[in-house]
């Protein structure tokens, strides 16, 4: 579930959390909860905590935390960048390519009016830093 736009999540999960709580005790008292000055405190409480949670933390990554991940995009960056190769390596030789007959020649000027995708992207970074959302 996603932490939501605001504090609403936070406040749920405390109210509930609290609910169950307290209606472990005799007589049961989760009700309790859904005062309006209760409510209103669970709020406030709910709102610090997304604060602390979208504000003030920062999800990061690198191969140090997450060595998988990490290994799987350097794995993609030598793929991509093969392809590069590949790529290249076909369009020179359909370039080095004279076709005599009309389906070659069409063939080819056909192969020449496709856009390539121009330089692979630069090197995958080696860490990231994100915020919570």
């Amino acid at each position: 579930m996603p932490l939501g736009a605001d504090q609403t999540v936070c406040r749920t999960e405390l109210v509930e959390a609290m609910r169950t709580r307290l209606d472990t005790l005799t007589p049961p008292q989760g009700s309790n909860v859904d005062l309006p000055d209760v409510l209103a405190n669970f709020d406030a409480l709910g709102l610090g905590i997304w604060r602390i949670v979208t504000v003030r933390s920062e999800a990061r990554s690198s191969a140090v935390e997450d060595p998988v991940f990490w290994a799987w995009v350097t794995q993609v960056n030598t793929w991509i960048l093969a392809m590069a190769a590949w790529q290249a390596g076909v369009s020179a030789a359909f370039l080095a390519w004279a076709p005599t007959l009309p389906a070659e020649q069409a063939l080819k000027l056909a192969l020449a009016g496709v856009p390539g995708p121009g330089a692979p992207p630069a090197a995958p970074p080696a860490s990231i830093t994100g915020k919570v959302l």
